[in-house]
Formats: C-alpha cells, sequence, structure tokens
C-alpha cells in the first residue's frame, strides 16, 4: 500500500527491471496466443493512448449484438480493470481471465489468487453495467507438448466463486482507496510479503 500511495502522490516512479522486461515479455506472447483463439477478436488496451477514449471504445463496441473484445477497458469510482477477453454474444456476456500459470490457484492453499482477480474485474464491469453472465480461467496446460499447441489451454468455469466474492471486492477496494486518497501515507507493519523501497519510511 506504501508503494502504491507514493506513487499516487509523485514520491515514487518505477523502473522496469530485467524481470519486469521478462514478465512483460512473456505476457504479451501469453496475449497473442490467448486472442489468436478468439477468430475476429477486436483489441482495445492501450491502442488509444488514454482511458477515457479507451473506456468509451469498450462501451461503443458492448453496443453490438455480438463481440469480442480484447483488454477491454471498464472504468468505476476509481477503480480500473483491462479484462483479457470479453465476448457479447446475442446480449449474453462471458469474462475470459487469462493466466499463463498450468496451476489455476482457485484453492484456499493459492488463497483463491485467480478467482479473486477475475472477481474483481467482474465486479467493475458490474458496476459499470455490464456483469458478466459467466466468468471463465483459461489457464496454461501443463500436458501440452510443443510442437503441438492445439491444447495449449485449458478452462475452467469459475463463475459461481466469483460472484459470491462480490461485496469483499467492493468492502477491499472501499477500503485501498480510502487509503490512497489520504494525505498521509499509510502506515504498514513490515513483514515477509515487503519488497518495497518504502518499507522504512
Amino acid at each position: 500500500m506504501k508503494r502504491l500511495w507514493n506513487e499516487k502522490h509523485g514520491n515514487w516512479h518505477a523502473e522496469l527491471s530485467a524481470t519486469d522486461e521478462k514478465n512483460a515479455f512473456e505476457g504479451n506472447r501469453l496475449n497473442c496466443a490467448v486472442q489468436s483463439l478468439f477468430s475476429g477478436g477486436i483489441m482495445v488496451g492501450w491502442e488509444y493512448g488514454e482511458v477515457d477514449k479507451a473506456v468509451s471504445k469498450t462501451k461503443e463496441y458492448l453496443e453490438l449484438d455480438s463481440v469480442i473484445i480484447f483488454e477491454a477497458f471498464f472504468v468505476h469510482e476509481g477503480l480500473l480493470c483491462l479484462a483479457d477477453v470479453v465476448i457479447k454474444d446475442k446480449g449474453r456476456i462471458t469474462l475470459i481471465e487469462a493466466k499463463s500459470s498450468n496451476n489455476p490457484k482457485v484453492s484456499q492453499r493459492d488463497d483463491f489468487e485467480h478467482i479473486q482477480d477475475a472477481a474483481f474485474q467482474a465486479y467493475v464491469m458490474k458496476q459499470c453495467g455490464y456483469k458478466p453472465d459467466e466468468v471463465k480461467l483459461l489457464h496454461a496446460n501443463g500436458e501440452c507438448i510443443w510442437p503441438n499447441h492445439d491444447n495449449l489451454f485449458k478452462i475452467l468455469d469459475i463463475s459461481e466463486d466469483v460472484f459470491l466474492r462480490f461485496d469483499e471486492v467492493e468492502l477491499v477496494s472501499n477500503r485501498l482507496l480510502n487509503d490512497l486518497n489520504k494525505s498521509r501515507c499509510p502506515q504498514q507493519k513490515i513483514g515477509k510479503f515487503c519488497k518495497c523501497v518504502f518499507w522504512r519510511s
């Protein structure tokens, strides 16, 4: 939270490390592979350079009867999400969250990490008037053997787990936004999770 607060208040600007660049490269490769699964999809992302324009384009495309959008933009009261894949088919909306991991994190052991990610996106979409009818997790298939990419991904329906977390997402988001908008940097106890340059502040 300290890092986020300092970023928002102009006290620190992130510089890409070699690890960040590697992750970005791998993320782009994943996105290309995912998008190749959905013929006729339309990219929004940062193609328009500004959040407002990207949000406007997303809304414009969602007016269509049927559409597939990559990196759709949704903003609600300070919350921003870029949804990996949003499919609208005759009024029915599907959100697809893509992960490079071949081990979906959908259990208590993993703190439901991938469920939480998808729940945040689905919540913001709902607040914008586009609640998904279903939410799916697309993840790498550890049994896929190169060069055959026909079974590169597996897909899980996580709709029920996601919808059950809307109240939790709202509660946590409100608390974080409240801390983020304070005039003083929030105090945070040191823990194993701390990797931030502001941990001593």
